[in-house]
């Protein structure tokens, strides 16, 4: 379908009553033509062209959504810029599916140069490149990013820890392989490294590190007063401990073992539970099915959601961190089974309601765990790779419109009464409505808080959990999408 964009109401007219597979052939001859910053704005082609990149992507099209994005690239250089957070994180999936580090590195370039530009979209990235342990990509991208997102003001004060985590994690390991070679470290360059990444400037957390990755902690009734007394400190000497058993164990390294422990870590103390519970061992590393099914679903749902890959981290990390726990004696094997058992549950579900799997087989680069069979390990591999192979065309029903799609989008959201009010008015109120109010009715999330299990940094108010049901996910769009007004908050980690 060859039409001029002269014209933009005629061609936007045209647009709406096309086919998807008539709207992607309208987009590649329109972006081969000079287009005016004007003509851009007037028709929202970025919008446009995000949708049609999600179309592409939810029908597993991912050949053609590669040439669609490497076209837009090559066609329209500032447009791209304007909105590559949201079409280079999908390169970055697919070339880390495809253990294309090279090429991943390239997609990366963008987020590196300009992180704050969409702090969600590079976070989201960041999650991908510790999942699938691409270690050297974490840390380039994270020393690249700290200090323009820690002095950004579109960036809310302390996400910035993020990225100080991937860097001191690698620094760590780097630390327990040269004590392994049996080589001197020098820990007051390491302390000075840590500094520059917003750590404390003292030598006595550096020296619980040191301990930690030389000394192992053994389940005895010191250890049990000590957890009752400084729960945070037996949380962070677990967590170097168990980096440590992953590295030596399953070659994982502490980058991504200890973002698995982070996450759940994050999920046990978002609990409300009494002081007792957090106190014992036993109690406070029980998993009870409803509060990790909801405490997923708040990672996997929304309309917006860039944390999916997290999602599928917390249940696929369960079964490492809690063999690891019941190796140590640290749980009874009652809390051992559960957690396990409602771990399985829980990952079925997800698995059934998820099409797009290839987007998180990082949890098939991490080697078995010792609870899981190889052979079911390998089922579920191919399982996951072969979701890429359900490939759907794209449309050539009439009518295809950018209104429907948002509708649709829309739907496991709202109620059927407010859903019917969008759907009578006007486009611009559909534009402007508030995608990101929570539960309380405000919008917008807090800064991440660096707790529990993280050396001295300056502390920030806790997330908020959000109520959602995992249940939701089968009907959730796969593919987080921008504010219609591309508005662009930050959403708290």
């Amino acid at each position: 379908m060859s039409l001029s964009l002269t014209n933009s109401e005629h061609w936007y007219t045209a647009y709406e009553a096309a086919s998807a597979k008539q709207q992607y052939d309208m987009l590649l001859e329109a972006i081969a033509q000079p287009l005016s910053p004007e003509l851009i704005e007037e028709l929202d082609l970025g919008m446009i062209l995000l949708v049609m990149r999600d179309e592409l992507v939810n029908n597993n099209l991912l050949d053609q959504a590669i040439h669609f994005i490497q076209t837009l690239q090559e066609k329209q250089p500032d447009l791209y810029q304007q909105e590559f957070p949201f079409f280079d994180n999908l390169l970055v999936e697919y070339y880390l599916f495809h253990n294309q580090p090279e090429q991943a590195r390239s997609a990366l370039m963008r987020f590196m140069i300009n992180p704050a530009d969409d702090i969600d979209q590079t976070l989201a990235v960041l999650d991908y490149l510790k999942f699938y342990d691409a270690t050297d990509l974490a840390v380039e991208l994270s020393s690249a990013a700290y200090e323009p997102v820690r002095t950004s003001s579109k960036v809310l004060p302390g996400v910035e820890i993020e990225f100080s985590r991937v860097i001191l994690n690698h620094q760590i390991q780097q630390a327990y392989r040269s004590l392994k070679n049996g080589e001197v470290i020098d820990w007051d360059a390491f302390l000075a490294e840590a500094v520059k990444y917003g750590y404390e400037n003292t030598l006595k957390w550096v020296n619980e590190i040191h301990h930690h990755l030389i000394s192992d902690i053994e389940s005895n009734p010191e250890f049990l007063t000590q957890f009752k007394r400084d729960r945070d400190a037996v949380l962070r000497a677990l967590s170097t401990e168990f980096c440590r058993s992953m590295l030596e164990q399953k070659q994982t390294s502490f980058v991504c073992s200890y973002a698995l422990w982070q996450e759940l870590v994050h999920f046990l103390e978002s609990r409300d539970l009494p002081r007792k519970q957090l106190s014992q061992p036993d109690l406070y590393f029980t998993i009870h099915q409803s509060d990790l099914d909801r405490y997923v679903a708040q990672k996997i749902g929304g309309l917006l959601s860039t944390q999916q890959a997290v999602g599928f981290a917390i249940l696929w990390g369960i079964p490492y961190i809690y063999d690891w726990l019941q190796s140590k004696q640290m749980i009874q094997d009652e809390v051992y089974k559960q957690a396990i058992a409602v771990a399985t549950a829980l990952k079925t579900q997800l698995v059934e309601g998820f099409k797009p799997l290839w987007k998180y087989n990082f949890i098939h680069r991490w080697l078995p765990p010792d609870s899981i069979p190889t052979t079911e390990f390998d089922a579920e591999t191919k399982e996951f790779a072969a979701s890429l192979d359900q490939v759907t065309p794209l449309s050539e029903e009439s009518g295809h419109s950018m209104k429907k799609t948002l509708l649709n989008s829309l739907a496991p959201f709202v109620s059927p009464e407010m859903l019917q009010a969008f759907d009578e008015a006007e486009d611009e109120a559909i534009e402007a409505m508030p995608f990101e109010q929570d539960a309380d009715g405000e919008d917008g999330e807090d800064a991440p808080t660096p707790t529990w299990v993280d050396p001295p940094i300056r502390s920030f108010k806790p997330e908020k959990p959000r109520k959602s049901a995992l249940k939701l996910a089968s009907e959730l769009p796969t593919e987080g999408k921008k504010p219609a007004n591309k508005s662009k908050k930050k959403k708290k980690r």
